[in-house]
């Protein structure tokens, strides 16, 4: 089911001048898509915070995610001002997490998402995630047969202050209204 659930959330993402991807209608039962699901992304902050001078990254979902309407999401570097432009990767799981684990050779933050996750992906412009001046923006349209999909994400950034820091977590379920 997860590598199912990652397929179809990587075709769904799918952006650009091309044809969007052409997928067969996704098998799920009613455990998993009811006939109506309220859409919603929710912020899970770590049980203990790194002391990190200057804060750590922010993520602010951009209201429900519902299926076939537009959903963004942003993350930033730091909480403020400019927003220092570091190499990040948006961890995407399809399975609950784990207990939050300090991040392996980092001091800021910690790993709320699987340590091996279903997707690690990079922003790339042109893409479904991109990045600017350390502003990291999710933009996707989920297709019908996603409803009652469950998605963890967390924001890992590259940071000369800690080694890695860390976005709290985005647990995002998918609705259809």
């Amino acid at each position: 089911m997860r590598a199912l659930a990652g397929l179809l959330f990587l075709a769904a993402c799918s952006t650009g001048d091309s044809e969007p991807a052409t997928l067969a209608p996704a098998q799920l039962d009613d455990a998993i898509a009811p006939a109506s699901l309220v859409g919603r992304a929710t912020v899970r902050h770590a049980p203990q915070l790194a002391n990190v001078p200057g804060g750590l990254p922010l993520v602010i979902p951009d209201g429900r995610p519902i299926v076939g309407r537009p959903w963004r999401c942003v993350w930033t570097t730091r909480p403020t001002a400019s927003f220092p432009d570091h190499r990040t990767a948006l961890l995407i799981s399809f399975s609950p997490p784990p207990e939050p684990q300090p991040i392996p050779l980092g001091r800021g933050g910690m790993l709320m998402v699987d340590l091996r996750p279903d997707l690690t992906v990079q922003p790339k412009a042109g893409t479904y995630l991109t990045q600017h001046e350390g502003v990291v923006e999710a933009s996707v349209t989920f297709p019908p047969h996603l409803v009652g999909l469950q998605i963890w994400m967390q924001l890992v950034v590259e940071d000369p202050r800690t080694g890695v820091t860390t976005s709290p977590m985005l647990h995002v379920v998918v609705g259809n209204r």
